[in-house]
């Protein structure tokens, strides 16, 4: 059996205006956790914090994940383009990972953490000269 996470990403470019404006959009799923789960399970036989860990497995956090990012950039003129995007887009899950670490802080297991990848969005000018 492997062991790992996997990940699938897919993309696309669209331009329209006869190549002035470009949308552009990826999304990736990460998927196959199975090394995580078995971590968890040995965190917990471990002693670790059983309402952190009750709290993980509640959030299903090592099933599916999928997450996705969009723009749309306008070519103003040769020196110049105008980006607008927006970047990790929930689509299943809420952009939250558990994790941890390999070292041990105290003389029992505490080192179960979050890991969140916030949506953003934004606008970018490019200027060449």
């Amino acid at each position: 059996m492997l062991v790992g996470i996997y990940i699938t990403k897919l993309y696309g470019n669209i331009d329209f205006l006869e190549g002035r404006l470009s949308l552009h959009a990826n999304m990736h799923a990460l998927w196959g956790f199975e090394g995580r789960k078995d971590g968890l399970d040995a965190l917990e036989v471990a002693g670790g914090d059983a309402n952190m860990i009750a709290d993980i497995r509640s959030k299903d956090a090592y099933d599916l994940e999928i997450a996705a990012n969009v723009s749309l950039t306008y070519r103003v003129n040769k020196l110049s383009t105008l980006t607008v995007f927006v970047q990790n887009i929930p689509v299943i899950g809420d952009n939250k990972r558990y994790s941890y670490s390999s070292g041990f802080k105290k003389i029992y297991p505490d080192k179960v953490s979050w890991i969140e990848e916030p949506t953003v969005v934004g606008i970018s000018y490019l200027l060449k000269f």
